[in-house]
């Protein structure tokens, strides 16, 4: 009898743990329709002018995806303000790439989060903003665009005067993103993060989004160590070859076949997964454009 209460209590913590992590980490769209969230306020020092500001922390979870947490600094001595995202976990075992095609107002209404560790890039105009550039912060397309005009317009009357070739070309550019704003001509953004920290929503819940490609990759040692990462001296880079004679292998394989509802052209997408101290699991995934359909399978092998 004492046993079995003892089960009974300890299930009551584990399941009273989980709860108090749900309700510490609510999806975003519940804290905006919930006015009784309120985002904690601590004092804390503000590094332009020395006095003493009001940092506000929110913590949040991106639905989908993970948990984050929302600063955001503000000194009303001297105006000084600041915002950033931080992430509420470990750094991902992979680096990851997401790739998305702009080309109407849901597009750049799509949620983005940019860590501090990406690069964001416009592939049409070959735009690159390196990940040293920016914080960490949680916005849309349409918030990236509008910062990077935002940026590089402070500069362009300095630069009229004292260099005005680099002026016209930087002008040229400006002119570029804002007609990607107006919706005048689409565009393709790539937020690359070593760390997969970073994340463009996707837009299809059930099935794959077609504007939107995500590849994951594994980082390479200079990468591990530019993240602050321990890494033994011995390691060899993820590119390189190992002694598994899996690299011939593509992380997911892709197989042509007819749809069994309409019939129509579609594609199996496989990968082999090694779940730790469990077994190597096999994920199977069917999908049709035509119809919509979507399939998935989990293989295991006793």
């Amino acid at each position: 009898m004492s046993s079995q209460e003892n089960s009974s209590d300890d299930n009551v913590n584990i399941n009273n743990q989980e709860t108090n992590q749900e309700n510490l980490f609510q999806n975003i769209g519940q804290i905006v329709d919930n006015d009784d969230v309120k985002p904690t306020e601590i004092e804390s020092y503000c590094v332009n002018c020395g006095e003493n500001g009001i940092t506000k922390l929110l913590l949040t979870k991106i639905p989908h995806w993970r948990d984050i947490v929302i600063m955001s600094f503000d000194c009303k001595h001297c105006g000084f303000n600041n915002n950033e995202v931080q992430f509420a976990g470990v750094i991902s075992e992979k680096g990851s790439v997401y790739t998305c095609t702009i080309d109407d107002k849901q597009d750049l209404d799509r949620q983005l989060v940019k860590s501090e560790t990406a690069s964001i890039k416009i592939k049409e105009i070959d735009l690159e903003i390196p990940a040293t550039t920016k914080r960490g912060h949680l916005t849309t397309v349409e918030g990236i665009i509008s910062s990077i005009v935002e940026d590089l317009s402070a500069d362009q009357p300095v630069r009229k005067e004292m260099d005005e070739i680099n002026y016209e070309k930087i002008e040229v550019i400006i002119q570029k993103l804002k007609s990607y704003l107006e919706n005048k001509e689409p565009f393709t953004i790539i937020v690359d993060d070593p760390a997969g920290n970073s994340y463009i929503e996707s837009l299809c819940v059930t099935t794959s989004d077609p504007k939107l490609h995500v590849r994951h990759y594994f980082r390479t040692r200079d990468m591990d160590i530019s993240l602050g990462l321990t890494v033994p001296d011995d390691q060899q880079d993820s590119t390189q070859t190992t002694d598994d004679g899996d690299n011939d292998v593509p992380e997911v394989m892709i197989f042509p076949e007819n749809c069994s509802h309409c019939n129509a052209p579609s594609e199996t997408k496989m990968h082999v997964l090694n779940i730790p101290h469990f077994k190597e699991v096999i994920i199977m995934a069917t999908t049709c454009d035509v119809s919509k359909f979507l399939c998935i399978h989990l293989l295991t092998q006793y």
